[in-house]
């Protein structure tokens, strides 16, 4: 029985390309859609289009029209920000000139430490008002630099796969998931009152697994006989 790497080369060998092939290819290489999606936009199955994925031909396919894509944006403009090295150095980029306000405003905020209280960390930003027809100045935490900061490292992150992308687990329908845990009739019977109550006062639902105990020593416990 020939292996399914034999099958797949055997496969590749007798290689044609289609409409439906070429149309794959495509999508893959745009990078917008799931292999589900794609299947459905190529009109085949997500199986095969899984299977077109291993065959050489067809990812030098998906390479020249990646290739294409790239050429066309660069074109534009637009083609730095299609690489990941190029983005990252965006980012810095941007990083860099905010902390260079933030560094610039802490000098000059170290000529007149007395002024505000944190006004020389470069993260107090000072503004006027005017009350009583006067202006008045108004000092606050510089929070839009911050946000923007951390927006930027949590794409530097994600860029470099340190940050996972949150995501939220329901149950069935949408609803909570039920979680349970297993302990053991011994263990509860070594527990004091306080313990178990505090151990039952929990949301989760105990599922109990009979373990060895000693004659009578449930049924003690129980009528508070222990």
């Amino acid at each position: 029985m020939p292996t399914t790497h034999q099958s797949q080369n055997k496969y590749a060998m007798a290689w044609r390309w289609s409409e439906r092939k070429l149309k794959t290819a495509q999508l893959v290489a745009e990078g917008k859609l799931t292999t589900k999606d794609i299947a459905k936009a190529a009109g085949c199955y997500d199986e095969t289009v899984r299977f077109w994925l291993k065959i050489p031909e067809f990812m030098i396919r998906v390479a020249e029209v990646r290739r294409d894509i790239q050429k066309e944006l660069f074109r534009r403009g637009l083609g730095g920000i299609c690489e990941k090295g190029e983005r990252l150095r965006h980012i810095n980029s941007r990083h860099e000139a905010i902390m260079e306000i933030v560094t610039k405003r802490a000098a000059e905020g170290a000529k007149r430490p007395a002024e505000y209280p944190g006004i020389d960390t470069g993260w107090i930003i000072r503004t006027w008002k005017t009350i009583a027809r006067k202006p008045m100045p108004h000092y606050e935490i510089d929070t839009a630099a911050l946000d923007a900061l951390a927006s930027l490292e949590d794409q530097v992150a994600k860029e470099l796969g340190q940050y996972p992308n949150k995501i939220q687990l329901t149950g069935e329908n949408g609803g909570p998931i039920e979680v349970t845990t297993q302990l053991d009739v011994t263990e509860l019977l070594k527990l004091s009152a306080g313990e178990l109550t505090k151990r039952f006062s929990q949301q989760i639902p105990p599922t109990l697994v009979a373990g060895p105990q000693p004659i009578g020593a449930s049924n003690g416990h129980r009528n508070g006989d222990g």
